[in-house]
């Protein structure tokens, strides 16, 4: 029996992280927007689990299926075969097992992951009672302490809230509120649009 390369389809943008901010948002569209959420949309969900509190990566163990995502496919057939033989017979065995289509998919062209992280981000910090200018000096400084791990990764890209460096931007205070707020204003903007089964959605 000769092996057969596998056979590899992967979701541009759609990987585990992606899912567990999506997940992040709606926790917290349950809690602020109860009446909105698309229950039907999100049945296959388990939606009472994710509002009792449900670690992410529990949750994922049992749902990932809901996301197609890397799919690997195996195939051996007989050496015996012809080319063009062997290659209907992989075609036949193929047949139905690679348009599978997922319901749940990311609503946005640009997927910027950074970017919807850091508006949950200043979200939560805003809960917290924090003041919107702290919010700002307090995520870049939590960033710059990281910047040796982050040059050290390969996976883990530099990552930055406001514009310039704090030292240079404490001074423009209502800059730094201005970016934050802006944020925020985005963040809920998601967090609605989860709550109807679009993430992220337009914002």
């Amino acid at each position: 029996m000769v092996p057969m390369p596998n056979q590899r389809r992967t979701r541009i943008g759609a990987n585990k992280q992606n899912y567990r901010l999506w997940y992040n948002y709606l926790q917290i569209a349950l809690e602020k927007y109860p009446k909105l959420i698309d229950r039907k949309y999100y049945s296959k969900w388990h939606i009472s689990l994710i509002k009792q509190g449900m670690r992410f990566d529990t949750w994922y163990k049992e749902h990932k299926h809901l996301f197609i995502e890397n799919k690997k496919i195996s195939i051996l057939i007989p050496s015996t075969l012809t080319y063009n033989d062997a290659l209907k017979k992989v075609k036949q065995l193929l047949k139905g097992k690679t348009d599978q289509q997922s319901d749940f998919n990311i609503t946005s062209k640009r997927f910027r992951y950074l970017e919807i992280d850091d508006y949950l981000k200043c979200y939560k910090k805003r809960q917290q009672g924090k003041k919107l200018y702290d919010i700002g000096t307090l995520l870049e400084e939590e960033y710059l302490k990281k910047s040796e791990q982050y040059q050290k990764s390969k996976k883990m890209l530099q990552r930055k809230l406001l514009k310039k460096k704090v030292e240079e931007m404490k001074n423009n205070y209502d800059n730094i509120i201005n970016i934050v707020q802006r944020k925020i204003r985005k963040c809920e903007k998601i967090i609605e649009n989860t709550a109807r089964g679009q993430f992220p959605g337009e914002y």
